[in-house]
């Protein structure tokens, strides 16, 4: 067992969990929920009563919801690639050159795995990487993009 990679398995894990916690706080995803109602209510006035100014403002609010939708789409997507970057800053300041490989079994095909002067290789940012796809549903439900999905229209 290579008590390395599994240290650093571990260590990406909890980053990534407490980057879901700290982007649901900057976020704040319940408030845009709560607009997304209101911005329901306002259409269904507008278009029973045919007032072009009530259009308006409708049309407003929906642009003005949809700017905030974007903007957290992409810090959902820019937070976990940040962690990524602390993470490979961290493994190589403090680790130097042997932070960025470590030794494997021979197991995993070609681009996670090289090898090297007689001994298999893995790269710690494919297990960083795939620790991020291993904890995507748990990080998606933490960092509230899951309430974003359910009042998408």
């Amino acid at each position: 067992m290579n008590i390395f990679a599994l240290y650093i398995l571990i260590m990406s894990l909890n980053l990534f969990l407490l980057l879901a916690f700290f982007s649901r706080i900057l976020m704040k995803p319940e408030l845009l929920v709560k607009e997304f109602k209101e911005t329901s209510k306002y259409i269904s006035k507008a278009g029973t009563r045919g007032s072009r100014k009530k259009r308006e403002i409708v049309s407003a609010k929906v642009s003005l919801v949809r700017k905030k939708v974007f903007t957290i789409s992409m810090m959902a997507a820019i937070i976990p690639v940040i962690g990524m970057m602390l993470m490979f800053l961290y493994l190589s300041v403090f680790l130097g050159e042997y932070g960025l490989a470590t030794r494997s079994l021979c197991s995993l095909p070609y681009p996670i795995e090289l090898f090297y002067e007689g001994q298999c290789l893995i790269y710690t940012p494919w297990i960083i990487f795939l620790s991020y796809v291993l904890i995507l549903p748990l990080y998606n439900h933490f960092s509230g993009i899951d309430l974003l999905r359910e009042h998408r229209e």
